[in-house]
C-alpha cells in the first residue's frame, strides 16, 4: 500500500508499480547489430540444434542451449 503524506495525501512515488529511478541502475543496453552473414550463422545453428533433437516443443533443452552457444561462438569470429 502507498505511504500517506499529510500534506498531499498518498505519496505516489512510493508505489510498487512505478518505483523511483535509482542512480545505481545500469545504463540501457544497445541492440545488437547483426550483418547478413551473422544472421545465417544464427539460423543454421538453430537448425542444427533442432535437427539433433535438443528441444522440448518450442524450447531448447539445457544441452541444446550449450550446443547452440558452443556452435555460435565457434562460427561467429567474435570469440
Amino acid at each position: 500500500m502507498d505511504s500517506f503524506s499529510p500534506s498531499t495525501g498518498y505519496n505516489l512515488h512510493s508505489s510498487t508499480s512505478n518505483p523511483p529511478s535509482s542512480k545505481t541502475q545500469a545504463p540501457p543496453q544497445k541492440n545488437a547489430q547483426w550483418n547478413p552473414h551473422e544472421n545465417r550463422i544464427f539460423i543454421v545453428t538453430c537448425r542444427i540444434v533442432i535437427a539433433d533433437g535438443h528441444h522440448n516443443g518450442k524450447c531448447f533443452t539445457k544441452r541444446g542451449w550449450d550446443t547452440f552457444i558452443r556452435l555460435l561462438n565457434s562460427n561467429s569470429c567474435h570469440d
